[in-house]
């Protein structure tokens, strides 16, 4: 059910469909213990780094990661990447897809332009919309043909979804191929979500956006957010516009199906049900490695968060290509006016021999570079270039740029990985990488599986995963381990009171699960938290629980004897008060005598206890356990116990106690007594004189 207007976590919806922290690039993240106790696997003992991904909703680590894996020894990295929502890992596989486009297909500026609309604007423009189908019916295949998903996508591992998961995401795939506008209708939903979060405020919205930047956003480190860009993605929710366009088409990557009460049932509504608050501006556009972008002037940024998210794209694109560092190229500096006005007098003195100098000079300046400096290099590369030099003469290509270019690409098509990339290949290769995709929600279960048992090195958990950090992690996580918690420093609907006690209920989740805090953490000013698998908090842990586990077995150790001694009790005290059993001859309560308890006295293992063959223990030929042959134990063979031949028992053959056979005490055979008044004289009145 919906929650109410304006509410802790409306803003923020319920699909995730960007992270609220910037992009980490994990071994860097990593803490120096994490890297250095990764197993080393495959014939070449390369060490590999496996990182459980929980909640991070857009692939944003995994592509800085991955881009920027060059920066450090070579080694394999294993993602595992774990969401609630099935489209989030559609949109995932859609954009890491895209950042792999190789470079013949598509330059880097189309690449990071297409990149931000489909990652951050609810329209599209035809031509992105025109990729979006072209690419699900891709991820179609992909999907439903696991031998064209090795061959096309030799790094997606789909093996640990479910069938019914996999079913699912062809469904979405297929959703988006179709691009139905009247399945999908963002500017209402988008209006309507707006209209719900801001109820009174909605006829003042923009104050209420400018609130929220000013107050809220740029209060917490994002102040390269401009004022313009932010409010029309709070109006339309077109966060970027990189070129001028319509932009008019739906994007149905932000589309998804949320079960909500209507008139007291419950029905399954499709529409936008993500963030319209804080935006998609923190995943690339609040940190950069270009100090430039992020200057200000008179306490104004002067560039825009949609600069900044398009840089660190381009970037990213360019070092996962190449394996090079992106430089960015330095802008050109203005003439001053006395070169302007040197140079217009050299012009007006040399007349129209200026232009004709011009050119020779250029010349002259290409001409440096000697043909045997080209057959060089590529001698060196190992690349024979003589036709495409041709090639790039015929089309005017200047040949210092064209070295630069062969240059770039002799490098990025020997990365160090070995790996090399195909002309023709559709994208790139990135064999040191895995991505494995599993089922919804298994984070409660990793620990029951044998292949998962102390394998990650590094494991991140969004802000909307942190309910799921159990004591089951430290079972997961590797030797000095790296956990990584993203904080609510960038949901808006948190005040810092709130942001405060996050931090300190993650702190408490992530000691419970053996994990120390590597230094402080702000929930206000710090994006992340950091943890580590410390060797002293889990043997702490492991002690706090051994004694309760200790208490638990005594405990039970206890009811187990009292529930012996109850029994045993119970047995005595049947045999006390039961007068049909006596305790030495009843062979159910004489121990000695009990077949099911004395092992000696079993007639299936103890040939000299069997009745069939031992004459002593036999009921019918031993005098001794026979009630019938025992005159001590049968009252009709014992004279003292039997009542018919036992005098003293017998009152017929007792003379005490039969009164028919004593004479004493029968009346008719008696002599009278001393007290009976018809017998005795002296006690009788009629005969007394």
């Amino acid at each position: 059910m919906a929650a109410a207007a304006g509410s802790a976590g409306d803003g923020l919806g319920w699909a995730t469909w960007w992270g609220l922290s910037p992009a980490l690039d994990f071994q860097m993240q990593g803490h120096s213990s994490s890297m250095e106790g990764r197993r080393s696997g495959g014939p070449d003992g390369l060490p590999e780094l496996h990182v459980l991904v929980a909640g991070a909703s857009d692939g944003r680590h995994l592509l800085k990661t991955v881009a920027q894996a060059r920066r450090w020894p070579r080694a394999r990295l294993h993602f595992y990447v774990l969401e609630s929502v099935l489209e989030l890992y559609g949109r995932q596989l859609l954009l890491l897809t895209l950042a792999l486009e190789a470079p013949q297909r598509m330059g880097l500026q189309e690449k990071s332009e297409l990149f931000v609309e489909l990652f951050g604007n609810s329209l599209l423009r035809s031509h992105t919309a025109t990729y979006l189908r072209q690419q699900a019916q891709l991820l179609v295949e992909v999907v439903t043909d696991m031998e064209l998903a090795a061959r096309r996508l030799p790094w997606l591992d789909l093996s640990a979804l479910k069938f019914k998961e996999r079913d699912r995401l062809e469904g979405i795939f297929a959703f988006w191929r179709r691009g139905e506008a009247s399945a999908f209708r963002p500017e209402r939903l988008w209006d309507a979500r707006n209209r719900r979060y801001l109820g009174a405020r909605y006829d003042t919205r923009h104050g209420a956006y400018d609130w929220d930047l000013a107050m809220k956003l740029h209060e917490r480190g994002a102040g390269v957010i401009n004022s313009r860009e932010y409010s029309r993605w709070r109006e339309r929710g077109v966060a970027f516009e990189a070129r001028e366009g319509v932009y008019d088409v739906a994007n149905m990557t932000l589309a998804s199906d949320l079960v909500v009460s209507q008139r007291g049932e419950k029905v399954v509504a499709r529409g936008y049900w993500g963030d319209i608050v804080t935006g998609p501006f923190v995943a690339f556009g609040v940190d950069t490695e270009e100090p430039r972008l992020l200057k200000t002037a008179n306490g104004v940024h002067t560039h825009t968060s949609q600069d900044v998210s398009l840089h660190n794209l381009t970037a990213a694109f360019h070092e996962l290509s190449t394996g090079h560092r992106y430089v960015t190229p330095e802008p050109a500096a203005a003439p001053t006016e006395a070169a302007e006005e040197q140079q217009e007098e050299e012009v007006e003195e040399g007349g129209g021999d200026g232009d004709k100098k011009t050119e020779e000079a250029k010349e002259d300046e290409v001409a440096e570079v000697s043909t045997e400096e080209v057959a060089d290099l590529t001698k060196d590369e190992g690349v024979d270039d003589s036709k495409e030099k041709n090639e790039a003469v015929k089309e005017g290509v200047d040949k210092e740029r064209y070295d630069e270019v062969v240059d770039e690409v002799v490098v990025g098509g020997t990365p160090e990985d070995g790996s090399r990339q195909d002309p023709d290949a559709d994208y790139i290769s990135i064999g040191d990488v895995r991505v494995s995709l599993l089922p919804l929600n298994a984070l409660q279960t990793l620990h029951q599986k044998a292949k998962f048992r102390k394998l990650f090195n590094v494991i991140y958990f969004a802000n909307s995963m942190v309910h799921q950090l159990t004591p089951y992690l430290q079972e997961v996580a590797a030797d000095k381990a790296t956990l990584i918690v993203e904080t609510v420093k960038f949901v808006l609907d948190i005040n810092a009171k709130a942001a405060t006690g996050y931090v300190e209920r993650v702190t408490e989740l992530a000691g419970a699960a053996g994990f120390a805090p590597l230094g402080t953490c702000d929930g206000i000013q710090d994006a992340t938290a950091r943890f580590l698998l410390h060797p002293q908090q889990q043997q702490q842990q492991q002690a706090q629980e051994q004694p309760q586990q200790q208490d638990q077995q005594q405990a039970h150790q206890q009811q187990e004897q009292q529930k012996q001694e109850q029994q045993e009790q119970q047995k005595h005290q049947q045999h006390q008060h039961d007068p049909d059993t006596d305790p030495e001859s009843d062979p159910d309560t004489d121990p000695e005598s009990d077949p099911d308890t004395d092992p000696e006295s079993d007639p299936d293992t103890d040939p000299e206890s069997d009745p069939d063959t031992d004459p002593e223990s036999d009921p019918d030929t031993d005098p001794e356990s026979d009630p019938d042959a025992d005159p001590e134990s049968d009252p009709d063979a014992d004279p003292e116990s039997d009542p018919d031949t036992d005098p003293e028992s017998d009152p017929d053959a007792d003379p005490e106690s039969d009164p028919d056979a004593d004479p004493e005490s029968d009346p008719d055979t008696a002599p009278a007594p001393e007290s009976d008044p018809d017998t005795d004289p002296e006690s009788d009145p009629d005969t007394d004189p």
